[in-house]
């Protein structure tokens, strides 16, 4: 602020001194057009040549301010609606994590009309459909993430949470097997996987879940939870329990025994 006051003097000063030597100098400008004679200072002639510049680009500046005033109206426009809606966004998403479903749907719905950002706000519809208990429109919306492939992945890991809500077994495993398709490494998807697998009995399929999970969290925190451990030697165990039930590999089962003991060599039912 101090530096365009500073500024504005020093460009009055200038001005000042300009039209004092103006002033100050001699002679005289005649002119003769159509029949009528002009006479003036030159001094005078200087001023009005400025000031008929100065009002040119006065005018000009004018008329693009006026043509450039309905964009900057839309822009405003624009960008109030954007604040509002990912203000609406906000306080649907605080919503849904303190467990407010009226809310959430009401900000939902607020940051769809206000947003062109269908992945954002049909997230949180999803979400809040689902909190609400509305299973069939959470369904619709997470459907619509997963046919998008920027959200597929958050699309597959809602419809696996609502099949589990529904105890559909088959369809949480079939959304889990589709998110991880689209992330290989997700713990998330890995964790409900390797259960899913190990409740149908699908040792070998639960060992290749369960493995993503071990690896996530050793990436994480560095080591890996007790629980998580003695959970994979029984599934090394099961798993090879029923290669010598079915009979199909038994240097494979024995393997499976080597890799339980490994794990944990207290477990006693490998040896």
């Amino acid at each position: 602020m101090f530096l365009r006051l500073v500024t504005l003097f020093l460009l009055i000063g200038l001005a000042a001194g300009a039209a004092s030597w103006l002033m100050a100098q001699p002679g005289s400008l005649a002119m003769e057009w159509l029949g009528w004679q002009i006479e003036m200072r030159s001094s005078l002639a200087v001023t009005l040549v400025a000031a008929f510049a100065l009002a040119v680009v006065f005018f000009d500046r004018l008329q693009r301010a006026f043509r450039a005033m309905p964009g900057w109206l839309g822009g405003r426009w624009r960008q109030r609606r954007d604040d509002a809606g990912h203000r609406a966004l906000t306080l649907g998403l605080m919503a849904v994590s303190a467990g407010e479903p009226t809310e959430a749907r009401k900000q939902a719905a607020r940051a769809h009309r206000l947003l062109d950002a269908p992945q954002l706000t049909g997230l949180l519809s999803a979400q809040a459909a689902h909190l609400a208990g509305d299973h069939a429109a959470a369904r619709r919306y997470f459907t619509a993430l997963a046919d998008d492939r920027d959200t597929a992945f958050l699309g597959q890991i809602g419809l696996m949470r609502l099949a589990l809500d529904a105890k559909d077994s088959p369809a949480a495993l079939d959304a889990a097997n589709k998110a991880l398709g689209v992330k290989p490494q997700s713990a998330v998807a890995a964790a409900q996987l390797w259960q899913l697998h190990a409740g149908q009995q699908q040792w070998a399929a639960a060992l290749e879940a369960i493995a993503i999970v071990i690896k996530d969290r050793k990436k994480q925190s560095g080591n890996v939870p007790e629980l998580l451990l003695r959970q994979r030697t029984a599934l090394f165990y099961l798993d090879g329990m029923s290669m010598l039930q079915t009979g199909t590999d038994s240097a494979a089962a024995i393997r499976r025994f080597e890799a339980a003991l490994r794990n944990d060599p207290a477990f006693l039912p490998a040896v």
